[in-house]
């Protein structure tokens, strides 16, 4: 059972609440229409234990290398570059930075804002954790995006 503080909008977790089968496919729906990528790319995102819920952090921590997991229900925001991302966690002592490797072909937003690119994950994103390690406080997870079958959803 998701809460209401792993989605993006009060409407998106109203949404799932109803239908969960609806939502999922409403979410697929969005991405289906974006260009695929024409190369396989690194992403990057920064995680403060303390900005997510609970769920969020178990998720992680007690993935094992070959799990597929769901970190997200709702969008999730990636830059292209370590360094920024790594640069919004580094004053938490306890933090993560989520390595992803994106397949050629799949459907992302790319989003400019004040000089920065900024690519979201699709909500309910599956990633298979690759590794994770530590490097002093920030665990670093390498994590593969498992592009969604857009085959089937109208």
């Amino acid at each position: 059972e998701k809460t209401r503080s792993e989605f993006s909008t009060l409407k998106e977790y109203a949404e799932y609440k109803v239908n969960p089968e609806l939502y999922k496919k409403r979410q697929l729906k969005r991405i289906a229409g974006l260009s695929p990528t024409q190369k396989e790319h690194y992403l990057y995102r920064g995680i403060r234990y303390s900005d997510v819920p609970d769920e969020y952090k178990k998720i992680l921590n007690s993935a094992k290398v070959g799990d597929v997991i769901v970190p997200d229900w709702g969008v999730a925001c990636t830059t292209p570059t370590a360094s920024c991302a790594t640069a919004y966690c580094s004053d938490s002592v306890d933090s993560g930075l989520l390595r992803i490797k994106v397949p050629k072909g799949a459907h992302l937003a790319g989003v400019e804002a004040n000089g920065f690119i900024e690519f979201h994950m699709p909500s309910l994103s599956e990633y298979k954790l690759l590794d994770k390690h530590k490097v002093g406080d920030l665990t670093i997870f390498d994590l593969e995006y498992i592009i969604p079958d857009l085959s089937n959803i109208n």
